[in-house]
């Protein structure tokens, strides 16, 4: 899908051709008495691939980080009973609802890894977005009640990271170490991507500068929970010196990230640093104007 202009005219056929070939197919499902219209898996909606197409291109959107834009085609979908909803449609709902509601979207994708069959990367996302929500022990405590599952269907570096936070109740020494690896290899990416943003930046090519953002957003997500999970150890042994040090040196990538601000300001202000601290929970607190209680205290 890495053309993505080629790859959205193919789709948008799909779809055309879809409704044009059934128009009740399409959207809005609102009736006249503001009831929504449901629809059945008929053999003639499966063979026209609609669901199929829409779900590829919000995929697309996705990847591009158009959320919104996504939602709505998501949206466009013939809305079904919740028994006839397939797995896909119902990942990449989830998926893209989670941002306002994470609760119900792990409580989505934990239902989807249950079926005998569903889409192959609903286990990472589900990891992922434990992490997200910092539930660091619900996601221990789901890895070690699908040891084998999460062993061979988890992305290699996902499955280390997650690996490293159950084993640090037993062997903090060794978790460190898998932790700095990670830490290391998520640079290393990092910068990758970031040259390349840069040299399609300047090439003015928007499609491969989209890519490079999603790539890079991606592997910003595995690395806040890397970064947090070793500062945490030093910050259980109250050494908060070195949770501050551990912190400063991910400035470069995660100073604009909110749990990163708000456990500098935990660090500085355990070493009384009052004014500093202050600095970091104001910068937390602004983005939170409408509700407070959002506000991580972790």
């Amino acid at each position: 899908m890495r053309d993505f202009r080629q790859t959205a005219k193919l789709l948008n056929d799909i779809i055309s051709k879809a409704l044009s070939a059934d128009p009740g197919l399409a959207p809005p499902f609102q009736t006249a008495t503001e009831t929504t219209r449901t629809f059945k898996n008929t053999p003639a909606l499966q063979d026209s691939c609609l669901i199929e197409a829409y779900n590829l291109k919000a995929a697309m959107e996705f990847q591009t980080m158009n959320y919104e834009a996504a939602r709505a085609v998501i949206g466009n979908i013939p809305p079904r009973h919740e028994e006839e909803i397939d797995m896909i449609t119902l990942h990449n709902k989830a998926i893209l609802d989670a941002e306002n509601n994470p609760d119900e979207g792990i409580e989505i994708l934990t239902h989807i890894v249950s079926q005998p069959a569903y889409p192959k990367e609903t286990l990472a996302n589900l990891v992922i977005m434990y992490f997200r929500e910092e539930l660091f022990d619900v996601a221990a405590d789901f890895m070690a009640e699908n040891i084998e599952l999460c062993f061979t269907q988890l992305p290699e570096d996902i499955y280390n990271l997650f690996e490293a936070v159950i084993i640090e109740q037993t062997a903090p020494e060794e978790a460190y170490v898998r932790f700095e690896s990670l830490i290391i290899r998520y640079q290393e990416q990092l910068k990758k991507f970031g040259n390349q943003e840069k040299a399609n930046r300047r090439d003015g090519s928007t499609d491969k500068l989209k890519l490079a953002e999603a790539e890079y957003d991606q592997v910003l997500e595995r690395l806040l929970p890397a970064v947090m999970s070793q500062a945490m150890m030093y910050w259980e042994r109250k050494n908060y010196l070195q949770v501050e040090k551990q912190l400063k040196r991910m400035h470069e990538y995660l100073s604009d990230q909110q749990l990163w601000r708000t456990n500098m300001g935990h660090a500085l202000f355990m070493l009384e640093n009052y004014v500093e601290a202050s600095k970091f929970y104001e910068t937390v607190v602004r983005t939170q104007t409408t509700d407070l209680l959002k506000v991580s205290c972790r």
